[in-house]
Parts: structure tokens; C-alpha cells; sequence
């Protein structure tokens, strides 16, 4: 049996690093409200995002945000684009 990777999950990531601002902060409550998933799920995957990619995450008391840019793959880029932003 071939593993197949968790599409909702992965499309879920993708649409963090677009949220994500650069270098102004978001609240997690916020960017839970806009993806449509819970405080916790935002937590958990920032975490994997962060210890698992190495995304520049950054975390202070207004919010989180990416500290730079983030650029992903042209088809992942397509897929976002021409398919419905919910996660």
C-alpha cells in the first residue's frame, strides 16, 4: 500500500505561507478564522511548519508572521490559485 499524502493538510500548509504576513503580525485567532480550522490546528501546524521546514516563523506577543518571504513551487503556486482558497 503507497502512503498518499494528506491533500486537505498540504493544501492547508500552502494556504498558511500565503496568509502569513511578512514582518506585521497576525493574531493565530485571526488566521484560524480566515483558514476555517481551529486555534490549535493553526498552532500545530505552525509548529510543523516551523521545526519540520524550517520556515522563518516568528512569535511575540501581537501575533505570529513570517520574518521573510517564503516562495513555493510554481505548481503549488497554480494549484492555490485555480482551485478554491477553503481548506
Amino acid at each position: 500500500m503507497t502512503h498518499r499524502p494528506n491533500r486537505p493538510l498540504l493544501k492547508r500548509f500552502f494556504l498558511i505561507v500565503k496568509s502569513l504576513p511578512v514582518g506585521r503580525p497576525t493574531t493565530l485567532g485571526a488566521l484560524a478564522h480566515e483558514l476555517g480550522v481551529s486555534y490549535s490546528t493553526i498552532q500545530r501546524d505552525l509548529n510543523f511548519l516551523e521545526m519540520r521546514f524550517n520556515f522563518p516563523i516568528a512569535r511575540d506577543s501581537s501575533g505570529v508572521m513570517l520574518r521573510s518571504p517564503v516562495k513555493l513551487c510554481p505548481s503549488c503556486q497554480r494549484r492555490l490559485t485555480d482551485s478554491n482558497p477553503s481548506p
